[in-house]
C-alpha cells in the first residue's frame, strides 16, 4: 500500500471498500506492507507536459488543415494547449518520468504489487464538473485519472477490478499494479480477489 498520493484524499466509501479489499487479500495470505513513493507530487505536471505535447504533435496536421468538426471543444482546447509546451518543459517532464520510474522500481523491489483505489470517487452524473471529496470539491477530470496516471507515466502494468459499491449503489474500483512486464502477477492477484467475491457479477441499479 503506497500511503502517499493513493490514500490521502478519497471519498469515504471508496477508502472503506479498498481497505476492506486489501484486508481480504491479507486473509488469503498476502503480506501487507505500507510504504511511500517520493516525488509523486511532481508526476501530474510531468504527464501533462508529455501528453499535451504528444497529442498536439499527432493532431496538429488536422488542426492546421481545418479538420476540426469532430473535436469536442474541451479536447480541441487541450490539443491546442500542447503548442505551449516548450522543449525545456518536455525535457524536464521526461527527467521527472525517469526519477519516478526509479522510485517505483525501488518500491517494487520490496513488494510484488501495489494495491489501491482506481479513482478517489465513484461515477458522477452527466453534466457535473466537480465531485465532493471530504470538505472540498475537485474537478472530476482531475479526480478520474489521479490514481491511474502514475502507471501510464512509468509504463507499469495495472488492472482495475470492482471491489464494492458506495451508498448510492455505484461501483468502486480496486487498482493493482506490478513490475514492468509482470502482467502475470497482476492478473493472479486480481483473480485471487475476484474468485472470492461477487462484485463482478453485480451492476448498479438503473
Amino acid at each position: 500500500m503506497c500511503r502517499n498520493h493513493f490514500f490521502e484524499d478519497n471519498q469515504e466509501d471508496v477508502e472503506r471498500a479498498v481497505e476492506a479489499a486489501i484486508h481480504d487479500l491479507a486473509g488469503q495470505g498476502a503480506t501487507v506492507v505500507d510504504f511511500t513513493i517520493p516525488n509523486l507530487a511532481y508526476g501530474l505536471a510531468a504527464i501533462f507536459a508529455i501528453e499535451l505535447a504528444s497529442s498536439t504533435a499527432y493532431h496538429d496536421v488536422s488542426l492546421r488543415a481545418g479538420r476540426v468538426r469532430h473535436y469536442t471543444p474541451d479536447v480541441r482546447q487541450l490539443v491546442e494547449i500542447g503548442r505551449l509546451v516548450t522543449g525545456p518543459d518536455y525535457l524536464k517532464a521526461e527527467q521527472v518520468r525517469a526519477v519516478l520510474m526509479e522510485d517505483f522500481r525501488r518500491a517494487l523491489d520490496r513488494v510484488d504489487v501495489i494495491v489501491g483505489p482506481t479513482t478517489p470517487i465513484t461515477a458522477w452524473k452527466v453534466g457535473e464538473w466537480t465531485a465532493r471529496i471530504g470538505d472540498r470539491d475537485e474537478s472530476v477530470l482531475a479526480a478520474s485519472w489521479r490514481f491511474t496516471f502514475p502507471y501510464n507515466l512509468t509504463g507499469l502494468p495495472a488492472i482495475s477490478i470492482p471491489c464494492g459499491f458506495d451508498r448510492q449503489g455505484l461501483p468502486i474500483g480496486l487498482q493493482i499494479a506490478g513490475r514492468p512486464f509482470d502482467e502475470e502477477t497482476v492478473l493472479r492477484v486480481a483473480h485471487a480477489y475476484e474468485r472470492t467475491h461477487e462484485w463482478k457479477d453485480r451492476a448498479p441499479a438503473l
